[in-house]
């Protein structure tokens, strides 16, 4: 009577031993613990390279689910002092965020995270491209998120690069028409940079925006930069962030203001007699259930 009660009510009886949950040991990463919806999990986040060993996992009967979003590298703008150019802005990192290839299994996961463009203080008519980032899986299988693609501005960078996402076209003011140097994206993690419109009355020239994880750079018109691609929020995160974006053209008028340095992959401004801020960076979340897999760091 007594052990069938115990077992009714998920109690060990004498002499057995409860299984133990499979664990995953992070190394270079940080673990947050957050509830939703009644449910408990762990999230890991790298925003620097790192790795995480699973273990026990094929003990079990079952298998063990979990969410991954790896975020490349974003890019710069450019930078120029030549007013004759409006430089395109940056595009964001490529985004892998649809659902893991399988489940967890045993053995060794390593991430690089790839860096975002660095700031340009100095040089002129240039701009720098992001870096991919991976994610290594046990037994052989490598994802890779494209860095961002830079935005143009003139000679060797006339065109804007292709990336992750792509960056915003360029301007001209001693020119009318539409520039559509923009730069591609990857096809499922990101978008096209956005054309520039050129024209002869400088006020009315204005280039293009970038692309984002979430559609396209928008299109410059008259007088009217073209808009950020939007990025993507990862509304499953302990706390639901917005990650990936593109950023928006500039205009003549906008000569001598310097652009922000981003984060979380989102690409930076292009600036005219101003410094260009820092792309952001890559970052990988993992998300796992907390009553399935025990979560710790390394030692």
């Amino acid at each position: 009577m007594f052990v069938g009660l115990g077992l009714g009510l998920g109690v060990t009886p004498p002499g057995m031993t409860a299984k133990a949950l499979p664990t995953i040991t992070v190394s270079g990463g940080l673990i947050t613990s957050f509830s939703r919806d009644g449910v408990a999990y762990n999230q890991i986040t790298f925003h620097q390279s790192g790795s995480w060993l699973v273990e026990g996992v094929a003990a079990l009967a079952a298998e063990i689910g979990w969410k991954r979003a790896l975020g490349a590298g974003a890019a710069t703008g450019a930078r120029s002092t030549n007013s004759i150019y409006l430089p395109g802005p940056g595009g964001a990192g490529g985004l892998i965020d649809d659902d893991p290839i399988g489940p967890l299994v045993d053995g060794t996961y390593t991430v690089e995270i790839g860096a975002g463009g660095p700031a340009i203080t100095t040089a002129v008519n240039i701009a720098n491209q992001g870096s991919d980032s991976t994610l290594s899986h046990p037994g052989g299988l490598v994802e890779t998120a494209t860095g961002g693609g830079y935005g143009a501005i003139s000679g060797s960078y006339a065109n804007a690069g292709p990336g992750g996402s792509g960056g915003g076209a360029r301007a001209q003011t001693n020119a009318t028409g539409t520039n559509t140097n923009f730069g591609t994206g990857v096809d499922g993690q990101g978008y096209r940079g956005g054309t520039a419109n050129s024209s002869s009355t400088a006020g009315n020239a204005a280039s293009g925006g970038s692309g984002g994880a979430g559609g396209p750079g928008g299109n410059a018109a008259a007088g009217v930069a073209g808009a950020a691609g939007p990025g993507v929020e990862l509304d499953w995160l302990a706390v639901p962030t917005i990650v990936c974006a593109g950023e928006r053209g500039i205009l003549l008028s906008e000569s001598g203001i310097a652009s922000e340095d981003k984060t979380l992959g989102s690409g930076s401004r292009g600036a005219l007699s101003a410094n260009v801020g820092k792309a952001g960076d890559g970052f990988l979340f993992v998300r796992v259930r907390a009553d399935q897999v025990t979560v710790r760091m390394a030692a």
